[in-house]
Order: structure tokens, then C-alpha cells, then sequence
């Protein structure tokens, strides 16, 4: 689950930018969203998938539901 402000969900209303302090927060951002890719390469070498779920995806629960659903009943050796 990934704050849609704090991890920069691209297009997102939610994700505005700070009109002060700009010299902090771009940084502080940037940080965050290279954090995170090093993460979910981490887990993928390791064997892992992931799944991001964005705070603006909760509005509609149902759409977040089924996206959970095929995400967990995945089977790459059907691909």
C-alpha cells in the first residue's frame, strides 16, 4: 500500500508538490521512489511478485478486490 503523495503516484491529484521548500521535498521524493524500485527488485530477485495498491485505488474497493484476486490466483507457468 503506497501513500499516493508520499510515493509519488504519478498523475495522481493526491500527489501534488509542495509550492514551498521545493529544494527539500524533490529530493525527499525522489528518495522515496528510488527506495521503493530497489525494493521490488529486491523481492523479484529473490523470487518474490509484488503488488502495488495506491491510497487512491481504495475509492472503489471492489475494482481493489478483483485486482487482489487475480494478483494472488497468478500462475506464470500458464503464460
Amino acid at each position: 500500500m503506497h501513500g499516493c503523495f508520499w510515493h509519488r503516484n504519478e498523475g495522481c491529484r493526491l500527489a501534488s508538490n509542495p509550492q514551498t521548500r521545493t529544494d527539500y521535498w524533490e529530493p525527499k521524493f525522489a528518495r522515496t521512489v528510488a527506495r521503493d524500485a530497489r525494493a521490488r527488485d529486491e523481492l523479484s530477485k529473490i523470487g518474490w511478485r509484488s503488488m502495488v495498491i495506491w491510497e487512491c485505488q481504495l475509492r472503489d474497493l471492489e475494482l481493489v478486490g478483483e485486482q487482489i484476486k487475480s494478483f494472488l490466483e497468478f500462475d506464470p507457468a500458464r503464460l
